[in-house]
């Protein structure tokens, strides 16, 4: 039997995709545990962060997360796992969401390059973000990975002295923090942006795109050769590819369910 890992903010479409590949979900009322009725496969909602995690770890066989997670985890801690299928879908949308260098219209940058010394970039996404930022000539510090370093309080301040830029890991609502930090001055944000509507709804702007992520199903390389799993393994990727056809054309179809539309 084979332990699937799902994120909790992917349910919506993703029970969808397992329904078209005849895989039914079903999430009991206010949890995050579910079964897949059709083969007892068991299903969890985690944190998209973890789920790279913990399919390498063994604590679940195969997971469905976005590629920015799988990228995070790879060039932070050399976390490789099989990619066995990628499916064009995010939260809310058949759009791919995109991972964005954001900030405030009311402090207004043209170039990443262009932030001061000093400034503050919030994100989820720490090694993603001070490889992109270093790639555009900063030196770059992040909040708690600092042997003796600063205070929450004394961060800035510590940065701007030594000329870096600082990074600040949060843990969700980073369009909220980046719109209603003081001044919105010299405070950015990284984040997942999808059809731009969280970013346009904080009154930020899209500087520039680190990356476009994808849904990705994704196992661990040893279970590819489990005699008992590495079967049932190859039927779930083929039904879930039978079924991503299946899903897309169901969701583009001019009938479906008004506030499903395509923007």
């Amino acid at each position: 039997m084979l332990q699937v890992a799902i994120a909790k903010n992917m349910r919506r479409y993703v029970q969808r995709h397992f329904l078209k590949a005849g895989l039914r979900i079903a999430f009991e009322d206010g949890t995050d545990h579910g079964r897949i009725n059709s083969n007892g496969n068991i299903v969890d909602g985690l944190r998209s962060y973890d789920i790279p995690i913990d399919v390498m770890d063994k604590t679940y066989d195969v997971g469905l997360c976005g590629s920015d997670w799988v990228e995070e985890h790879r060039l932070g801690f050399n976390i490789h796992p099989a990619i066995l299928g990628r499916y064009t879908y995010g939260r809310r949308s058949l759009i791919r969401p995109t991972l964005d260098f954001v900030a405030s219209n009311e402090d207004p940058i043209f170039r990443v390059e262009d932030i001061k010394p000093g400034s503050i970039v919030r994100t989820e996404h720490p090694i993603l973000t001070k490889l992109f930022l270093e790639e555009r000539g900063h030196q770059v510090a992040t909040l708690g990975q600092i042997p003796d370093g600063p205070s929450p309080e004394d961060f800035r301040d510590w940065c701007r002295e030594r000329g870096m830029v600082g990074v600040r890991i949060v843990h969700g609502a980073i369009a909220t923090s980046v719109s209603k930090s003081e001044s919105n001055n010299g405070c950015y944000g990284i984040m997942v942006n999808e059809k731009s509507e969280t970013a346009m709804n904080h009154n930020l702007m899209v500087v520039e795109t680190l990356l476009t992520i994808d849904n990705l199903l994704i196992a661990n390389p040893k279970l590819l050769d489990d005699k008992e799993k590495g079967p049932e393994l190859e039927m779930l990727c083929q039904s879930l590819e039978r079924g991503y056809a299946s899903f897309r054309r169901n969701l583009e179809a001019p009938n479906y369910r008004s506030g499903e539309r395509r923007h």
